[in-house]
């Protein structure tokens, strides 16, 4: 049983892994929040990391202060594709 749960948790991570990568090659950036909206993905640095190490993708980021609804300051990275293995 426990091991029939570790597949579908491998299978799930792996499917929300393709739909990021499919997103990136499209719209060449993400930010923390937009993966999570998108994809339920809360370890976008992760991903990234997987990417760029594992995958030989390329990336630059920017770090962005916004105010949120209450007036403070918040901060975030933005993740941009600059180019990836074909």
């Amino acid at each position: 049983m426990e091991n029939l749960k570790n597949q579908k948790m491998k299978s799930l991570k792996e499917t929300k892994f393709k739909k990021l990568k499919a997103y990136l090659k499209k719209k060449k950036d993400i930010d923390t929040w937009r993966a999570i909206e998108l994809f339920g993905e809360t370890r976008l640095s992760a991903r990234i990391f997987d990417l760029k190490n594992k995958e030989n993708w390329e990336f630059t980021h920017a770090d962005v202060n916004k105010k949120d609804r209450y007036g403070n300051t918040v901060h975030y990275r933005l993740y941009k594709l600059v180019s990836f293995p074909k």
